[in-house]
């Protein structure tokens, strides 16, 4: 168990605890009877969990890709489509790390 390691229920290598903040976020937004995001709150949720990167990205083609994502995602929001768009937002996050 790593020394940063400070819940017991959360597991202890870095990628799980990663997936699990991913579904923290995701359920802090999420009806839970349908375990959906509606479109609107996952706007909500990319401005408050992602605007200091979104800020950053202003008029560049990773913002694009990643608003796209979002404006393409049709009715309520699957974790898979959650997923997708982390996954963009990764992708642009990468680019710029290596």
């Amino acid at each position: 168990m790593s020394a940063h390691h400070t819940n017991p229920k959360m597991p202890g290598n870095e990628l799980e605890r990663a997936i699990e903040v991913f579904l923290v976020i995701f359920n802090k937004y999420a009806d839970c009877s349908s375990n959906t995001i509606k479109k609107s709150d996952l706007k909500d949720l990319m401005k408050n969990e992602l605007g200091g990167f979104l800020e950053t990205q202003k008029g560049s083609a990773a913002k694009k890709k990643i608003m796209k994502e979002v404006d393409d995602t049709k009715g309520d929001v699957t974790m898979k489509q959650f997923g997708n768009v982390i996954v963009t937002v990764m992708e642009a996050m990468g680019e710029r790390s290596c």
